[in-house]
């Protein structure tokens, strides 16, 4: 089947303008620092948060516990292996952030990241800022790095590697 050009021009303009508004998250909301503890990924896409009234403007803070699983898919916190040895790396990008932890994992919606990583002695784990403490525990076998608050950014741009490392 042909159509006219006019035709085809409107379909065309109609199709490609519609917004792709359930793709977007709202503007309501926005983040502005994320305090992330890791202990060595949810897979939800998207979460609702409900609440029992309603929140007044202005800054608020919500506590979310979750847990997930180190994947092997390349995507969000996942396990790589190599030289026999096991390695958890971030990969976020375009929007597997939401894999590692809950977020608004839109890159226009920049914020700080604290980032603390607990994991077994004798790995050591890189991040985007210096490390500015580590210690012992919790727990035996275990140390807790903590690393610096980052600038505003996108959930994307959020690394952690945990390995063997030499830093």
């Amino acid at each position: 089947m042909r159509m006219k050009p006019t035709l085809f021009a409107l379909v065309l303009f109609v199709t490609s303008s519609v917004p792709a508004l359930a793709q977007r998250l709202p503007r309501t909301v926005l983040p502005n620092h994320y305090d992330l503890t890791v202990t060595l990924n949810a897979r939800d896409e998207q979460a609702t948060l409900h609440v029992r009234h309603p929140v007044p403007p202005g800054d608020a803070s919500i506590h979310i516990t979750y847990k997930g699983v180190l994947n092997d898919e390349l995507r969000g916190l996942y396990l790589s292996k190599a030289n026999n040895r096991r390695y958890a790396v971030s990969q976020l990008e375009a929007t597997d952030a939401r894999r590692m932890f809950p977020s608004f994992d839109e890159p226009a919606m920049k914020a700080t990241f604290s980032l603390t990583a607990v994991m077994d002695e004798g790995d050591h784990a890189i991040s985007n800022g210096a490390v500015t403490s580590d210690t012992p525990g919790p727990g035996r076998g275990k140390h807790t790095v903590v690393f610096e608050i980052t600038p505003k950014m996108s959930t994307y741009l959020v690394a952690l590697v945990v390995g063997d490392f030499v830093c």
